[in-house]
């Protein structure tokens, strides 16, 4: 029932969900691409930007971390303020 931990949870929730939502737009957007003869190599390009959210994503994860032990609440970039309202 604590806030602080609410908080946490709620921010590490929507940083899972959000990195999820990118493999999954990748997947549906590279299969799409991948039936046009000869456009297979732009759908493998197009992974190098999930590898960069996830990369994004592990350094929010230890700003998030780093925050928690700081006893800091500000909300992480992009979706922080999405993930405030998730219900827990």
């Amino acid at each position: 029932n604590d806030d602080f931990a609410k908080f946490h949870a709620k921010q590490s929730i929507g940083l899972v969900l959000f990195l999820i939502a990118v493999f999954v737009a990748w997947a549906v957007i590279a299969y799409i691409i991948a039936l046009i003869p000869y456009m297979a190599v732009i759908s493998v390009a197009l992974f190098s930007l999930v590898i960069a959210f996830w990369l994004y994503g592990v350094l929010l994860l230890i700003s998030g971390i780093l925050r928690a032990l700081r006893s800091e609440t500000d909300p992480l970039p992009i979706f922080g303020r999405w993930a405030a309202r998730l219900p827990l």
